[in-house]
Parts: structure tokens; C-alpha cells; sequence
């Protein structure tokens, strides 16, 4: 399966940190860094997310 997006992943010593070259987002947690990361692509318009189960679309989200 295709990555449809690669992101770098670090941490500053306080904040998760994941983006590329066109968006970043932030959380001091990892839950809250994945909550983060699903606004920012959803406000972009790039991209539709969705609940996969066995690879199978579910639920948009």
C-alpha cells in the first residue's frame, strides 16, 4: 500500500512535531499531535480522511 503522505516526525523537548513542506502540526501528546494533524489536512482541503478497517474505507471523517 502507497503512503499518501510522509510526514518528519520529532520532538523539541516539549511538542510532538510531524509535517512536510506544506503544513506542520504540533501536540504535546501523541494523541493530541494525531487530533492535530487530521484539522490541519481537513482545513487544507488536500485530502479526504476516512476510518479504514482491513484497508477497507468506513467512515469519512
Amino acid at each position: 500500500m502507497r503512503a499518501d503522505l510522509e510526514v518528519k516526525l520529532s520532538h523539541d523537548g516539549r511538542e510532538w512535531i510531524a509535517g512536510d513542506a506544506n503544513f506542520e502540526a504540533r501536540g504535546h501528546t501523541l494523541v493530541e499531535l494525531d487530533q492535530n494533524i487530521k484539522k490541519v489536512l481537513q482545513l487544507s482541503g488536500k485530502f479526504q480522511l476516512y476510518l479504514l478497517i482491513n484497508r477497507r474505507p468506513i467512515v469519512k471523517m
